[in-house]
């Protein structure tokens, strides 16, 4: 589906529950209802960062292309999510899928910023997580934090962390 005038997105998936590579599979087949895969990453195994999770997750992050505003991609999301069988629980904990607005480039490449009760864009954790940042680097390395005003490149470089097990072609 080519959208005129659309918005360019970069999205986190991430898994740790069930069949994971199905479930990228899946999500990533849900979005392109309403938008395009510009770009996808490798996936990650990755060790679970701190809270409840006790499961490898798996990891990736597309570029996405949708003429939804990023309140409505949003809720299309969270409802892929419960369509995927997602339950909300508690805060990272174990989860069948995942779904997260990282970056947002309106049509005219320019990086936006929302701040929304619920949601913000850039997303306020990317910075801290590297199994966020190693695949959106694959994929948007030049893209700009507006708010850090660097590159993914360049933060990846300044991270510090690294719950990555390793790279899974597919």
């Amino acid at each position: 589906m080519t959208l005129p005038n659309s918005n360019s997105y970069l999205i986190a998936i991430g898994t740790n529950l069930g069949d994971r590579q199905d479930n990228i599979v899946r999500s990533r087949e849900g979005l392109c209802a309403v938008g395009d895969e510009v770009a996808v990453a490798s996936l990650y195994e990755t060790r679970p960062d701190g809270g409840i999770a006790n499961l490898p997750f798996l990891n990736t992050a597309i570029h996405y292309r949708t003429a939804l505003a990023p309140l409505e991609l949003l809720a299309f999301m969270q409802r892929l999510e419960c369509s995927l069988g997602r339950v909300r629980r508690r805060r990272l904990d174990n989860r069948l899928i995942d779904l997260d607005i990282l970056l947002w480039r309106d049509d005219c490449a320019v990086m936006r910023v929302v701040n929304f009760p619920h949601l913000k864009i850039p997303h306020p954790l990317m910075l801290e997580r590297d199994y966020v940042l190693v695949p959106a680097n694959e994929i948007a390395s030049d893209w700009k934090h507006p708010s850090a005003n660097a590159s993914i490149h360049s933060l990846l470089n300044r991270s510090m962390r690294s719950t990555i097990i390793r790279k899974i072609c597919y």
